[in-house]
């Protein structure tokens, strides 16, 4: 995957839980906690998801900005594994305390954010 670089944003890391804890609600704390900071700074959050993660995350109001696919076999370990997909999803700022007005563009296969000043 490519690198992600986000100017007047966050990129939001891994959020894995323990399969044997996976349906109680655990990852919908975390992501909640995160965006709750997010939030208050008034700032849009990119993330890489995998097809089990984005369900989740579109509940938060992120939208797929572009689905990358890969041959599993290309990489080490992957023999016999097949393709797999994870999308960079995007989530607009929520509230009105941001300045500026971010819009994340792809850019040569890297993934920028343009801020433009708002009227």
């Amino acid at each position: 995957m490519e690198r992600i670089v986000l100017i007047g944003g966050v990129e939001l890391g891994v959020l894995v839980v323990s399969p044997d804890c996976q349906r109680r609600g655990i990852g919908t704390l975390l992501l909640e906690e995160g965006l709750g900071e997010v939030d208050r700074r008034g700032l849009q959050c990119v993330l890489a998801a995998s097809a089990k993660g984005r369900g989740l995350y579109k509940k938060f109001g992120f939208a797929d900005f572009e689905i990358l696919e890969f041959n599993l076999a290309e990489y080490e370990g992957g023999e016999g594994c097949g393709f797999d997909a994870h999308a960079v999803m995007h989530r607009p700022a929520q509230n009105g305390e941001c300045k500026e007005k971010y819009n994340v563009a792809n850019v040569h296969g890297e993934y920028y954010s343009v801020a433009t000043t708002q009227s």
